[in-house]
């Protein structure tokens, strides 16, 4: 998680030298080079990206959500996108109660509603200079959030009889291809990228660390635990976002707080109204 903390901030630096879609072909890249040589003792195989599952799982996963968050960081700024991103332990709550028929009680159905307002009403503050178009970056990064729910819920499935890396590796190198050709057209209409060292290694960060070692250490918790245990979890990753945005000179408004705020109490008391498995 603090990994994933850091990500956010990192990748303004990755922005500036090049395209949302160029920045995630590389997270992913990078990411699948490293995972693909590890995957392979344990019975990995380029074919299986190629299988229906591992298709949607990198779709999920990897494409729509890092895509989205990727976009919306664009438009709007980090500190902004980690509150956003806080409400994704309710979100998790929400598809694992759909789609894994976990129980949901009414303290988390609370939780999840609060969780929702947060996001409207940082959605609706106004933004600092320079992010005129921040809603709309808040919403594209609101979508990352749910395509990490539907991520989740898939991986508890697959993890059960599946290994972790094997798994994570499929779903990397499955979105490596279907990235691939928006990256190369971002790059024919905006021209090649222009790293400097700082951004280089902001996209190495974001490969190595925040995709090849931080995905891979959650599926192996979701192989272990439910969804909506480790959804919680995430609520780590927006504290330390927050904190390394401001660090770098962001600023917040008073209704941004608030509604981060309110996103905390939200997810809070979805994971406090988690029902007993005892």
């Amino acid at each position: 998680m603090a990994i994933w903390g850091g990500s956010y901030v990192v990748t303004k630096f990755a922005l500036v030298a090049a395209g949302p879609f160029t920045v995630l072909w590389l997270r992913i890249a990078i990411a699948a080079v490293v995972m693909v040589p590890l995957a392979w003792r344990q019975g990995f195989r380029l074919r299986m990206a190629l299988e229906r599952r591992y298709l949607i799982f990198g779709l999920t996963g990897m494409a729509l959500h890092l895509g989205l968050e990727i976009l919306g960081l664009e438009f709007t700024s980090a500190s902004s996108a980690a509150l956003i991103i806080a409400t994704a332990p309710a979100v998790t709550v929400g598809f694992s109660v759909v789609l894994l028929k976990e129980r949901l009680s009414v303290l988390q159905g609370v939780g999840i509603a609060l969780s929702v307002i947060g996001v409207v009403l940082i959605t609706g503050a106004q933004t600092s200079a320079g992010y005129p178009l921040g809603w709309l970056g808040n919403l594209l990064v609101f979508g990352g959030v749910v395509m990490w729910g539907v991520f989740t819920v898939q991986a508890r499935k697959m993890v059960v009889d599946q290994s972790w890396l094997v798994v994570t590796t499929a779903a990397t190198v499955s979105a490596v291809g279907m990235v691939l050709p928006v990256a190369l057209g971002e790059i024919v209409i905006q021209g090649a990228p222009s790293f400097t060292l700082s951004s280089f290694a902001s996209v190495v960060y974001l490969g190595l660390l925040a995709s090849a070692v931080a995905y891979g250490l959650y599926n192996l918790a979701l192989k272990f635990v439910g969804g909506s245990v480790v959804g919680p979890y995430i609520s780590l990753v927006p504290v330390i976002g927050v904190g390394l945005a401001l660090l770098v000179g962001e600023t917040m408004t008073a209704l941004q707080l608030v509604g981060g705020a309110t996103v905390a109490v939200g997810v809070w008391l979805s994971h406090r109204g988690a029902p007993s498995t005892a």
